[in-house]
């Protein structure tokens, strides 16, 4: 495992707070939607350091979790917001449909700030669903969801 360095803060800098005006610029810069940011970044262009961030981003992203406030932000699907970091696609029964792997956490609860078991119940394994059940759902008047 290789050691935390100052691309490392830096590249947690810019995965938890996306909106501050300096990663927006960075970011702007080489075409990085900060609402949805990917699996790998772009480097063909890049700065040397842009580069070398590049070469661990996806580590790092893959060891930052969601916190959940009104739902909004994070997946329900792809993202990692449960508390033991795995993200759901990974454990479903059956495929799911490539529209659902986008829809945020907010789309699978009601208008009563009920979960709609209906929705995904039937694609993941007992387990999961018992983690689920011990999470609260997202509050729609709530913080937007942020990474950690």
């Amino acid at each position: 495992m290789r050691t935390w360095s100052s691309r490392y803060f830096l590249l947690l800098n810019i995965i938890a707070s996306p909106y501050s005006l300096w990663i927006q610029v960075l970011l702007s810069k080489y075409g990085v939607d900060k609402d949805n940011l990917p699996l790998a970044l772009p480097t063909r262009y890049g700065s040397p350091l842009w580069k070398a961030m590049g070469n661990v981003w996806n580590e790092v992203i893959q060891r930052t979790r969601w916190a959940i406030g009104n739902g909004r932000l994070a997946k329900f699907w792809k993202d990692c917001w449960l508390e033991d970091g795995h993200c759901l696609q990974f454990y479903t029964r059956s495929p799911i449909d490539k529209n659902m792997l986008d829809e945020c956490v907010a789309n699978y609860v009601d208008s009563n700030g009920m979960r709609n078991w209906d929705h995904f119940s039937s694609l993941l394994p007992n387990h999961i669903i018992l983690r689920i059940v011990g999470t609260l759902p997202p509050i729609a008047e709530g913080e937007d969801d942020y990474r950690y």
